[in-house]
């Protein structure tokens, strides 16, 4: 609103331009704009959030690009002057802003969003990675597709008039459920219902749910797996109290959890069952014993060396003939071996020059192979 104001206030005695005329008209109806949405903000009228504001914002964000623009234009000109400085850098200014404003429009206009301030003191979300809120959600098992692993979710109706009601993806639970979110909701059903809140203890780690009373072992298992890295979540059981038997998923993979003795502030200590542990201790052991073998093959590779030197091709003293890069055959003599490396490593003369070769390069002179035989 500010800028509006100094943006048309500037120009006000360079009136005789068309382009001037747009600046200040764009100005003057961008501070009306933004003082009638600012008042409407707080009286909680409708039009000041949602698609009507969108569409404003749009087309005054098109009207300031247009009047920054202009404003530029006479600058350039020639008219030089402080004002129209001020004209052009509060311009530009508005229209930057405007973006902002079109952009929380947007926004508002996705997430159904109401006029009016936000509360003092709104709900507050609890401090855990797996908290999650529901509100009459009843989580049943698919009865028509057997196959399938994820529950439906059946939202009942509300009975009274509702103005903002909705469910988002609660990205903070492992569950993969859905956070029911309740912004000034007026129905006859009463208040909203809370989930049952207990903590589940597996070794040293600790994972504190709230949930509502029908979720099934099975769920809370799968769960539970995706966020401790477990391998089956039907190897797992619950024990609530020392001294009881634990609950084993695999024995009653569709009790709820009201019906496995679950009470709301509960502490659960969650295990995996010995013949799971015992699989998954087989297959490391096995997987380990190869590991080992593997390794002690490739020590024993690395290992093996000629016990004397006559498993070398070539001897010191020995005449051959050396490949050079060209593909050319030169008479050498070797003069040393190196037996510590494998390959072997020769050392030739060639013409009174020292090189060091491989075998693959060295061939026996046809002499010497007639006088060894």
């Amino acid at each position: 609103m500010i800028t509006a104001i100094v943006a048309f206030s500037t120009v006000v005695d360079y009136d005789a331009s068309s382009r001037i005329k747009f600046v200040m008209f764009t100005g003057i109806t961008g501070f009306v704009l933004a003082l009638f949405f600012m008042v409407a903000y707080v009286a909680g009228v409708r039009a000041a959030r949602g698609m009507i504001a969108l569409i404003l914002d749009v087309i005054w964000l098109i009207f300031w690009l247009t009047a920054a623009a202009c404003a530029s234009a006479v600058l350039s000109d020639g008219l030089d002057t402080s004002e129209m400085k001020a004209s052009v850098a509060f311009s530009w200014i508005s229209f930057f802003l405007w973006i902002g404003s079109t952009i929380i429009s947007f926004q508002d206009t996705r997430s159904g969003g109401s006029a009016g301030p936000p509360p003092t003191a709104g709900p507050q979300i609890p401090n855990s990675s797996v908290s999650m809120c529901f509100s009459e959600i009843n989580i049943q098992r698919a009865s028509a597709d057997p196959s399938s692993k994820r529950p439906s979710l059946h939202v009942p109706q509300p009975s009274g008039r509702c103005r903002a009601f909705g469910l988002v993806p609660n990205s903070f639970h492992p569950l993969g459920l859905l956070r029911l979110v309740k912004r000034e909701c007026k129905c006859s059903q009463g208040p909203l219902a809370t989930g049952m809140k207990f903590t589940v203890l597996y070794g040293k780690r600790v994972a504190r749910l709230e949930l509502p009373p029908t979720v099934t072992l099975t769920e809370l298992s799968e769960g539970l797996a995706e966020r401790f890295n477990l391998q089956d979540p039907t190897a797992l059981k619950f024990r609530l109290q020392e001294g009881q038997p634990s609950v084993r998923v695999r024995d009653y993979p569709d009790a709820t959890l009201e019906s496995a003795g679950f009470t709301s502030g509960c502490k659960v200590r969650m295990s995996v069952s010995k013949h799971a542990a015992a699989a998954d201790g087989g297959q490391q052991d096995s997987t380990h014993a190869a590991q080992q073998q593997q390794d002690q093959q490739q020590q024993q590779q690395q290992a093996e060396a000629p016990a004397t030197a006559g498993d070398a091709k070539f001897v010191k003293g020995q005449p051959v003939l050396y490949r050079t890069r060209e593909g050319t055959w030169q008479e050498a003599k070797v003069v040393d071996v190196d037996y510590s490396v494998l390959p072997f490593s020769y050392g030739i003369e060639i013409d009174g020059h020292y090189r060091e070769t491989e075998a693959t390069r060295l061939a026996p002179l046809p002499e010497a192979e007639a006088a060894a035989a």
